[in-house]
């Protein structure tokens, strides 16, 4: 059911349309809130000919997976390019993943230690790169 409820909403609204909804759904989504509350808010902010067709899965979804959906798949958020990333590349058994290591006056976003250690800093077009030199300085101080 959650599939063709998102299958609904990806087929009737383009791409960066799916951005925007997707940006005030995490900016509105509280995990806490009771179901009611995330279909609310799905409402609020999906176009009503779009909600209008996926209303009757309101039964049947949970709406705070739609939101994770929507979020993980077309936010372009840190959050959602960490997990991805993680998820991804460094969900390993024989290493040891850091996240948000504070290094001089730098806050590394992954770091990786397994044999050799790899830093990764996460930047978005949310981001500028005003730091990053200083950042690139700071993290070859501890990591390869």
């Amino acid at each position: 059911m959650l599939r063709k409820c998102l299958t609904i909403i990806e087929d009737n609204l383009p791409q960066h349309e799916l951005e925007r909804v997707s940006r005030l759904l995490y900016s509105s989504y509280n995990p806490f809130d009771f179901d009611s509350k995330i279909w609310t808010n799905i409402q609020e902010i999906i176009p009503n000919e779009v909600f209008d067709k996926i209303k009757p899965f309101k039964r049947t979804v949970v709406g705070h997976a739609i939101i994770n959906e929507l979020v993980m798949k077309y936010f372009p958020g840190e959050i959602t390019i960490k997990y991805n990333f993680i998820k991804n590349h460094l969900n390993r058994l024989n290493e040891i993943t850091v996240f948000e290591l504070k290094i001089n006056s730098s806050r590394l976003d992954i770091g990786r230690i397994n044999g050799k250690s790899i830093a990764y800093e996460i930047k978005t077009e949310l981001d500028t790169l005003d730091k990053l030199h200083k950042q690139i300085t700071d993290y070859s101080k501890v990591f390869e």
